[in-house]
């Protein structure tokens, strides 16, 4: 395990040479990297900044297979931090030269398109149809359908860059409904409220209205007996 350092780099779009984007080249992730196994915590930071995530699949590798691969990576990078794994995607299959390779992609095909129809791969780009051509293979020994790498990576930034803008402009918008619906409360004219007397002013009231009709009846009755 020699590599240090994420490998940073400018790509420039094949279809739109005018267009050019920054790539981090993130070493291999080790299981357990959320738990700073080789220099987890040093690669995975570089992969909080970004905006769209790649991941590079090795097709011949014999330890593990490549949707196994896939499932490690994003469970490493949900370990790190909850959500990271949800980001956009693409899913790239390497070393994809060879009757061994040849099979494993159709296999690693097959299930990312079963993955996709449970739900599961929601954040994979659609820069492809059907889902089982979301994975390109490449080959970087041969540079075979590298420019179409850069071309989807291109495109998937654009996507999310437009995704995000929606984002803002839906979150600025509640906002400002939040802001309109309390301003609306705050200046809301009052209800007028009847004071009602207390109890015990109440209950004396009473009592002197009971003594002045027994002292009037009296009277009342006394004048009539002397009639």
């Amino acid at each position: 395990f020699t590599t240090l350092h994420p490998q940073l780099g400018t790509v420039t779009s094949p279809n739109k040479p005018w267009q050019s984007f920054k790539v981090a080249d993130i070493p291999g992730l080790v299981e357990g990297a959320h738990e700073n196994r080789g220099l987890g915590h040093a690669f995975l930071s570089h992969i909080e900044r970004t905006l769209l995530l790649c991941y590079v699949l090795d097709l011949i590798c014999v330890e593990r297979h490549p949707a196994e691969q896939l499932a490690l990576l994003q469970e490493e990078l949900e370990q790190y931090m909850p959500g990271l794994s949800s980001r956009p995607c693409l899913l790239v299959a390497n070393k994809a030269d060879g009757e061994i390779a040849a099979r494993r992609l159709a296999e690693l095909r097959s299930e990312v398109a079963h993955r996709c129809q449970r739900g599961e791969l929601e954040n994979v780009l659609e820069t492809a149809s059907p889902a089982a051509s979301r994975v390109l293979p490449i080959s970087t020994l041969r540079r075979r359908n590298l420019d179409k790498l850069a071309v989807r990576m291109g495109e998937g930034l654009a996507q999310c860059r437009r995704m995000q803008a929606e984002a803002d402009e839906k979150a600025a918008i509640d906002a400002n409904k939040a802001a309109e619906e309390a301003q609306t409360r705050f200046t809301e004219p009052k209800r007028q409220i009847r004071h009602a007397w207390p109890r015990s002013r109440r209950c004396a009231s009473r009592s002197r209205n009971a003594d002045e009709d027994d002292e009037f009846g009296w009277v009342r009755e006394r004048d009539s007996t002397n009639i």
